[in-house]
């Protein structure tokens, strides 16, 4: 989470409206109890929203690629037991906005 974030925040002011910045994740996924998609990253969660917030602050204006290999079925009870999720695909809504596209497995 820090060194993702911290990646992120580096790129400020360098990626530009003619650039493509590129984000791959592969790795477990999960719901809060609140029903919102998170990474799990060494332990510790990024939610998606937060994730949208830095990639949007990090480039504001380039074309937003964002691949995210996980299914966020929160394997080996990672998920947590009372999230509710009535609809998954509403918890990618934060990755969705103009110039950005999002590939999820």
């Amino acid at each position: 989470r820090t060194n993702l974030l911290a990646a992120l925040a580096a790129l400020r002011g360098k990626v530009l409206g003619a650039d493509r910045l590129v984000v791959y994740y592969a790795g477990q996924g999960l719901f809060d109890i609140a029903g919102r998609a998170a990474l799990l990253l060494d332990g510790d969660t990024l939610t998606v929203e937060e994730l949208a917030q830095a990639i949007a602050a990090a480039a504001p204006k380039a074309e937003v690629v964002i691949v995210l290999d996980t299914s966020f079925a929160g394997s080996a009870g990672r998920s947590h037991p009372s999230a509710q999720v009535s609809e998954p695909e509403l918890a990618l809504k934060p990755l969705q906005r103009a110039r950005w596209q999002v590939l999820a497995a």
